[in-house]
C-alpha cells in the first residue's frame, strides 16, 4: 500500500510541476511556492515613466513581495540606477503580501537610490501591507502618499 500511496503522490507532483510550467510560460509571471500552504505565489512588476519631463520611474509592483522575489525586483531597480533615474515611484497598490525580506528590500532600494542622490517614494500602500510598514517604521523612512499620483506631484515639486 506504500508504494501505491508514494506513486499517486509522484504523479499528482508531475502534475502539478507540469502545470505550473505551463502558467509561467502563458502568464510570464516570476511565481513560486509557498512552503507551507503549498498554494502558487506570484510576483510581477512593470515600469513606466512618468512626471512632466518624463524623468521619473514608477515602478508597479504585484502580488507577494518576499524572498523568492525580493532579488528579482533588486534587478529592476539596480537597471534603473544604471539608467540614472534618481526619482523612482514603488506603487504597492496590488501587493497582498510581503515578508520581512522584502521590507529589507525595500529598505535596500531606498538605500542603493540615496547613494546615487536618489529618491523613492512609495504609492498605494493599503491593508495588511500598510499596517505592517508602520508597525516596522518604514513610515519614517519612506514618504508614503496615497497615490501614484500625489507621489509624481511631490517628486515634481
Amino acid at each position: 500500500m506504500p508504494i501505491k500511496a508514494g506513486r499517486e503522490a509522484l504523479q499528482a507532483t508531475n502534475y502539478l510541476t507540469d502545470f505550473m510550467l505551463a502558467v509561467r510560460q502563458n502568464v510570464g509571471e516570476d511565481y513560486s511556492i509557498h512552503p507551507h500552504s503549498g498554494t502558487m505565489i506570484m510576483f510581477d512588476f512593470s515600469y513606466e515613466k512618468v512626471g512632466k519631463n518624463q524623468d521619473i520611474v514608477a515602478v508597479v509592483l504585484s502580488g507577494t513581495l518576499d524572498e523568492n522575489n525580493c532579488n528579482y525586483l533588486l534587478g529592476c531597480v539596480e537597471n534603473q540606477i544604471l539608467d540614472r533615474h534618481t526619482k523612482l515611484i514603488l506603487d504597492c497598490g496590488q501587493v497582498t503580501f510581503i515578508s520581512s525580506l522584502g521590507l529589507g528590500t525595500l529598505v535596500r532600494v531606498n538605500s542603493r537610490m540615496k547613494k546615487i542622490g536618489g529618491d523613492v517614494k512609495l504609492a498605494a500602500v493599503q491593508g495588511a501591507v500598510a499596517q505592517v510598514m508602520r508597525v516596522v517604521g518604514l513610515n519614517r523612512i519612506f514618504q508614503i502618499y496615497p497615490s501614484v499620483g500625489d507621489a509624481i506631484a511631490a517628486h515634481s515639486g
